[in-house]
């Protein structure tokens, strides 16, 4: 009998805590279950321990991956997962027992494409940090009530990692979607056009996975994010929807919900290129600039007198290579903001449907 749920571990030097990890997944509740660890060259005692697991437990298996970072480590797993579902899970973190069983009740019982959790960060000795943050996830999005934009924003905006989800992979097996091979950025692309393929969604705010909060693991390389991070995710998201044709019918809103994490939307501050140094922001203008001169001027024409001016002042920067401008435009448009609001109040609505305080 198939496996209902193939948990994917991608493992890269990970021995100090991956018997935990390991532990943990067999241990689960729901036990129509396959674990694919991925050893990614590891150098450590990683691969003797996940041999050790294969041998102990029959729906445990080794497989091994040479390059292509941890995005490289998934797409292995997916070429060999048999389950219903796909659950992404990382070398050091811990599976809560009954996590399992309630995300695929859940996904089950609501006939959802995506389940969820929240999760508990853990420092390197289990004690715990805090409870991760994930303001703004609706409990239920659906279409048509919600649209692949409102998808796309919970995905990469919000969300933006693999792990903790429950997935059900016929959406990525039907649609031909992989991680980004190679970089440490591989998430939120991956998220952003999982969700704007997905039709229903479900968030448990229950903390079903702890999240160990070190830089060791696969998963965890690398967490830049500048300006030119943000523009790398998007044109990944950006190119993959277009070629299945999504990407026109969503531009406008896809287009408006990066520049707020770039330029900010109508708050105060400057997004990301408020953070970024002379040298990041020449490159983000060179990687950006033909793309965002060529937009049509009237893309945004819907959107509040606030974002047109930012976005102008963004253009401006852009045309006559100001790389100062981005944190001189915050000189500018905080001041405008803040009397502007006193006379027409700024509610802006999210693009999950939420309204934002």
């Amino acid at each position: 009998m198939s496996p209902q749920i193939s948990i994917i571990i991608p493992v890269y030097n990970s021995e100090k805590f991956l018997r935990q990890a390991l532990q943990s997944a067999a241990e689960q509740t729901f036990k129509n279950i396959e674990v694919l660890c991925v050893d990614n060259a590891s150098k450590d005692s990683s691969p003797e321990i996940i041999k050790e697991f294969a041998g102990k437990y029959p729906n445990f298996h080794y497989l091994y991956k040479e390059g292509g970072m941890a995005g490289g480590a998934r797409n292995e797993g997916l070429k060999h997962a048999k389950g219903k579902y796909v659950l992404f899970f990382d070398s050091d973190d811990i599976l809560r027992s009954d996590a399992c069983e309630i995300l695929y009740k859940k996904a089950e019982e609501e006939k959802s494409d995506i389940v969820t959790c929240s999760c508990d960060r853990i420092d390197e000795s289990d004690k715990k940090l805090s409870k991760c943050n994930l303001k703004g996830i609706p409990a239920t999005l659906s279409k048509p009530a919600a649209t692949r934009a409102n998808f796309l924003f919970i995905g990469a905006g919000i969300i933006g990692r693999p792990w903790g989800s429950l997935i059900k992979r016929s959406i990525i097996e039907e649609n031909h979607l992989r991680f980004p091979e190679g970089r440490g950025t591989e998430d939120v692309p991956f998220m952003g056009a999982l969700f704007a393929l997905a039709n229903k969604f479900i968030f448990i705010d229950e903390p079903l996975i702890l999240f160990r909060n070190t830089n060791n693991s696969l998963g965890k390389r690398s967490s830049n994010n500048s300006a030119n991070i943000n523009f790398e995710n998007f044109s990944y998201i950006r190119n993959y929807l277009n070629g299945l044709n999504i990407y026109p019918e969503i531009k406008e809103e896809f287009e408006y919900i990066l520049l707020k994490q770039i330029i900010g939307g109508e708050c105060i501050g400057n997004g990301a290129l408020k953070q970024s140094d002379k040298t990041q922001t020449k490159e983000f203008f060179e990687k950006s600039k033909d793309f965002y001169l060529n937009l049509p001027s009237d893309l945004f024409k819907e959107r509040n007198f606030i974002f047109k001016v930012k976005f102008a002042l963004f253009k401006f920067a852009l045309r006559h290579n100001l790389y100062f401008m981005p944190r001189l435009a915050r000189v500018i448009t905080n001041p405008l903001i803040f009397f502007y609001g006193i006379f027409f109040p700024l509610k802006e609505i999210s693009l999950s449907g939420l309204p934002e305080e």
